[in-house]
């Protein structure tokens, strides 16, 4: 799955993405910093 969004709405949709991507173990890559994150 990609999402895409303006920065503006990051702080909005952030949390609405995290729970889903833990709940199905999928990683996140946030290409404004760079950063991979792996399920827990």
């Amino acid at each position: 799955m990609i999402l895409c969004m303006g920065l503006s709405r990051a702080a909005e949709a952030g949390p609405r993405i995290v729970e889903p991507a833990g709940r199905y173990g999928l990683v996140r890559y946030d290409p404004s910093t760079r950063q991979v994150r792996h399920p827990a």
